[in-house]
């Protein structure tokens, strides 16, 4: 199925060049981030999510690389959409689990397309919960899950 997205919008006329582009790329970087293949000036569906939760193992292991040292793009758009998809996956899972385990356990870090280990704060992996599973980040920050729902054996990687 072929999509085309017209997009309207004004540009102040005191744009240089190089903003203009700057803003078209973000747009494309938008859709990309939404599940898009962008080529060539077209947006087709995408037959699988750009990025996805493919396992999961502890901080700190060397065999992926921190999220923070992502180097294709926007730093931002790809922190943004790995987080909505860990969100959207530990709904669909119930996966749950606390914030101290996400830093401690030996598999409470998030893995997205086998590349990137997703290493958060403990207000960062609150806030995550608070998304995933509703209240306030502050439901999840000092607390700990009484019977915490840890990720399926398939999904458990432990360091080589």
């Amino acid at each position: 199925m072929n999509v085309n997205i017209i997009f309207e919008c004004e540009i102040p006329d005191d744009l240089t060049k190089e903003e203009v582009n700057n803003h078209l790329n973000s747009v494309k970087n938008a859709l990309i981030a939404c599940g898009f293949n962008v080529t060539t000036g077209k947006v087709t569906e995408a037959t699988d999510p750009l990025y996805k939760v493919t396992g999961f193992t502890h901080w700190g292991d060397t065999q992926f690389t921190d999220w923070d040292r992502y180097k294709g793009g926007d730093i931002s758009l790809f922190m943004d959409s790995c987080e909505n998809v860990l969100v959207d996956y530990l709904k669909a899972t119930n996966i749950k689990f606390d914030p101290d385990y996400h830093q401690h356990g030996e598999f409470g870090c998030p893995i997205i397309n086998n590349t990137y280990r997703l290493e958060y704060s403990l207000r960062g992996w609150s806030n995550v919960l608070a998304r995933a599973y509703g209240g306030d980040y502050m439901d999840y920050y000092c607390s700990t899950i009484s019977e915490p729902t840890l990720p399926p054996e398939n999904m458990r990687i432990k360091e080589a």
